[in-house]
């Protein structure tokens, strides 16, 4: 993903708003990612993205080719990307692998 940023917690005070000002190009797509597998450290992430949610979308298929994880459920929408996975890696092996977001040396290397 090109821009994103990290969220902490739910601290979005328009959370639940229907109600937006913002034209369609400059739409943030919210991430969530949830891990269902209690052996990792790794149990929620969340970020926003301004990619569109075709962008997210091919990134959540790179992570899984990349064996990041398995997809138990994907609930996508324009604004909203939220993916139920199950892992057993570590957070640190999961960044290893370009989780979240792509290593840039990979991403030119497989480019």
């Amino acid at each position: 993903m090109s821009e994103h940023q990290l969220s902490e917690g739910n601290k979005n005070p328009a959370a639940g708003s229907q109600t937006s000002t913002q034209s369609p190009r400059e739409s943030n797509v919210d991430i969530i990612y949830h891990n269902m597998h209690a052996g990792s450290d790794f149990r929620t992430f969340r970020a926003v993205s301004k990619d569109p949610v075709e962008a997210v979308l091919l990134q959540v298929a790179r992570h899984v080719k990349d064996e990041c994880y398995k997809i138990i459920s994907i609930s996508a929408s324009k604004d909203s990307f939220v993916v139920v996975m199950t892992t057993d890696l570590s957070r640190e092996k999961l960044a290893a692998r370009g989780f979240p977001f792509p290593i840039p040396e990979r991403e030119q290397a497989s480019g």
